[in-house]
């Protein structure tokens, strides 16, 4: 939204700081929401620049945040966490640091309620029932290892004859 008369760099900055602060925000939405705002690419520089000193913007902790709220939330893997961390700028470092905290069994627990819940919903042989699942899962972000495995682990004790 454009507004009808061009806010000054110190409204942009308090416009941006209230934005930041009412949800955990990273450099690359911050910028976009500038731009929106009116703001040409040095300014919005600034700005972003003066979020991060002042500690409104910070990646690492949006990037924890991020990975927390995609996992437990919306039930998103690892791969689909990663990938749209990556597309919105976060180095691989910080990525790598939010998910060393992902604990193992919670994420293998999150993965199998998944599975049984779209199991539920799938028909046909055990093969077809099998790799609807493993497609299901994978595009959700999750591991192929560890889908398999867990679709292994489903999909035969829901088909035995």
């Amino acid at each position: 939204m454009k507004d009808s008369k061009k806010l000054s760099e110190q409204e942009l900055r308090s416009k941006a700081a209230a934005y930041c602060v009412a949800n955990e925000q990273c450099r690359q939405s911050v910028s976009r929401k500038l731009t929106e705002w009116g703001s040409d690419g040095d300014e919005a520089k600034r700005i972003v620049d003066w979020l991060c000193a002042e500690r409104f913007v910070d990646e690492r902790r949006y990037c924890k945040a991020y990975v927390e709220s995609k996992l437990r939330y919306q039930h998103w893997g690892r791969s689909k966490v990663e990938y749209q961390l990556r597309s919105k700028g976060i180095e691989r470092d910080v990525i790598a640091e939010a998910m060393t905290n992902v604990d193992d069994d919670e994420y293998e627990a999150i993965l199998r309620g998944v599975a049984e819940r779209k199991l539920e919903s799938l028909k046909g042989t055990p093969f077809a029932v099998r790799t609807k699942l493993m497609s299901f899962l994978m595009s959700r972000g999750f591991e192929s290892g560890l889908v398999y495995r867990i679709a292994e682990e489903l999909v035969k004790g829901e088909c035995e004859f």
